[in-house]
C-alpha cells in the first residue's frame, strides 16, 4: 500500500442503484491513482461475480443519476479502502437477506 497520506476520490454514502458505478470508481482508482491494475483486488473487482452481488437497485433512483467518480470527495487511503470494505458488506447483507427469503 502507498503512503496513507495520498488522496483519492472515495464514493461515499451510496445509493443502492449507485453501487455498481461506485464500484467502477474504487477500481479506476486502484488503476489511476493507485497503479494497482496488476493487483489480486483490482481483478476481483472486475470479475463478473463481484459486479452481479454489487449490482442492486431499489427503483428510486436510476444509475444514470449517480455521481461520477470525480464528484466524491477525495479521502486518505485508510478511508478509500474502509468506504470499499463498506460498499462490499452491503452487497453480501443484501445478499444474504435474500438467500433467506
Amino acid at each position: 500500500m502507498k503512503d496513507n497520506r495520498q488522496m483519492v476520490h472515495s464514493p461515499k454514502n451510496i445509493e443502492n442503484c449507485c453501487s455498481l458505478k461506485a464500484l467502477d470508481c474504487f477500481q479506476n482508482s486502484l488503476k489511476e491513482d493507485l497503479n494497482a491494475s496488476d493487483s489480486k483486488l483490482y481483478y476481483s473487482l472486475g470479475k463478473s461475480l463481484t459486479r452481479q452481488g454489487i449490482k442492486f437497485c431499489d427503483g428510486k433512483k436510476t444509475p444514470e443519476s449517480c455521481q461520477n467518480c470525480t464528484s466524491y470527495s477525495k479521502e486518505n487511503l485508510t478511508q478509500f479502502f474502509s468506504s470499499l470494505e463498506s460498499l462490499i458488506q452491503k452487497s453480501i447483507t443484501r445478499l444474504s437477506l435474500n438467500k433467506k427469503r
